[in-house]
């Protein structure tokens, strides 16, 4: 018979694999809008590449899309919080990423706080916090990712939760 709402059913198994994906993060200021103040995904959707592309978030998206479109022929602004990008990789192997980027044409701004990202016309205005702004044809917003867990509720399946809510796992 079919399952109806509210049917609950056990389930064995060796291993279970929760693949419920993820979401583009934002912050206050730093949250997609607009034409020209896109997440990953639709960035990803443009017709075409963007003259120039300020890239908020100094980690492997942003690294990785960044790659991509320079090679397009956008020319790329980087901009990431942290003392460094590629927070995830060993500090030498992130300073000589860095290196290489710069050489490829990349503006690269580290240890800089953003106040907003905004469309502003057919642009995106990032205004720092100690009030310097840049323009750019688009900006992405790659400040990381959140559960995509939408109508799920872990809790009542007795998993566990950490941080912003992603799934605790373990051997099975």
């Amino acid at each position: 018979s079919k399952p109806r709402d509210g049917d609950e059913y056990d389930v064995e198994f060796a291993k279970c694999v929760i693949a419920t994906g993820s979401t583009p993060a934002s912050f206050p200021g730093l949250q997609p809008g607009g034409a020209n103040v896109l997440t990953s995904t639709g960035l990803l959707n443009l017709a075409g590449a963007p003259e120039t592309l300020i890239i908020v978030g100094g980690g492997v998206i942003g690294i990785e899309l960044g790659e991509f479109y320079s090679r397009l022929g956008s020319k790329i602004i980087m901009v990431e919080a942290m003392d460094r990008i590629a927070l995830s990789e060993d500090a030498e192997v992130a300073a000589a990423l860095h290196k290489q980027l710069v050489r490829d044409g990349w503006s690269i701004h580290v240890s800089r706080r953003v106040k907003s990202v905004v469309s502003e016309g057919n642009e995106a205005l990032l205004t720092f916090e100690d009030g310097e702004e840049l323009l750019s044809s688009k900006a992405m917003i790659a400040v990381g990712r959140a559960p995509g867990r939408k109508n799920t509720e872990p809790d009542k399946a007795g998993l566990k939760t950490f941080r912003a809510g992603w799934l605790e796992t373990e051997e099975h």
